[in-house]
């Protein structure tokens, strides 16, 4: 099973996951929409956590309606991956 938390910070949000156990299977993306917290799609989601990058895959294209999607690199920070607005690009990166 997966847990989100969704933090609001200025303009991004971020929505945070963690794997009970520390395994998912892949038939549990199935109701991973289900799951999720209620998402603001007029502002910019961020994707943070440790998974397969299936799950990761299956978030990006759950969240595709908001403004922009990022995911999380530690060392970097927040990867825009995707976006439908001009302020935020593929391929940008937004400090933690």
């Amino acid at each position: 099973m997966v847990k989100f938390k969704l933090e609001t910070k200025e303009d991004i949000q971020v929505l945070t996951f963690e794997i009970e156990g520390g395994i998912i299977e892949p038939s549990e993306l199935r109701n991973i929409e289900l799951e999720l917290p209620k998402i603001n799609y007029s502002k910019l989601v961020a994707i943070s956590g440790r998974g397969p990058v299936w799950l990761f895959s299956t978030l990006t294209h759950i969240l595709h309606p908001s403004s922009a999607v990022a995911v999380c690199d530690p060392r970097l920070g927040y990867i825009i991956v995707e976006s439908h607005v001009t302020k935020f690009q593929v391929g940008d990166v937004i400090p933690v």
